[in-house]
């Protein structure tokens, strides 16, 4: 009687994770390189509007980013481009998903961004597409280390795990103008201008 106990008990907290449709995710570390050759777009951005809605059974929040600076790709819209992250607030409700990318206040940060679904974009390896940058010195930024990216794993193959160095290891706390030349330079190897 004893396992049946215990077993019910292990069994009932999921069961009711279950009934409330929560669903989790693994995100694996990527490179620089990796975020560079998924990316379309490479830039500094600026958040400037938020809007969010229930797509289904979860919230999604559109950021309209602004972009001043393109470091690589095609240039934003001078309107600004639509980025799709899930989560966010509608009503008295929200949603967190975590190792989504944050646009929380107006600072800039430089993002790696890819093509969605019919306009929009959305920020390559979630939050691990995104950087935020900070003024060191007059006119010189740093690149801050990815934040809100959650749990990584290192990926692996089968041999076991891959040893790579993440984007974040390799950006943070790095000259923005030292690091856009790379970036360019990565893009520019992995996508053919048109």
């Amino acid at each position: 009687m004893r396992g049946t106990e215990h077993c019910l008990g292990m069994n009932l907290p999921i069961f009711l994770l279950g009934a409330f449709g929560l669903q989790a995710s693994v995100s694996l570390s990527v490179s620089t390189e990796q975020l560079a050759t998924r990316a379309d777009t490479i830039a500094v951005v600026r958040p400037m509007e938020r809007i969010s809605r229930w797509e289904g059974d979860r919230i999604v929040t559109y950021v309209r980013v602004v972009s001043n600076r393109t470091v690589a790709g095609a240039p934003l819209p001078a309107e600004g481009a639509w980025v799709k992250t899930l989560g966010g607030r509608v009503g008295d409700l929200a949603q967190v998903v975590e190792g989504e990318p944050s646009f929380q206040g107006e600072a800039p940060r430089l993002a790696f961004l890819a093509k969605g679904a019919g306009k929009s974009m959305f920020v390559v390896a979630r939050a691990q597409g995104i950087y935020a940058l900070v003024e060191a010195k007059p006119n010189e930024w740093m690149i801050r280390a990815a934040q809100g990216t959650g749990e990584l794993f290192a990926p692996s193959s089968l041999r076991g795990p891959l040893v790579i160095v993440s984007a974040s290891q390799e950006l943070a706390n790095k000259s923005f103008e030292v690091v856009s030349v790379s970036l360019r330079n990565l893009w520019g190897a992995h996508h053919v201008t048109r």
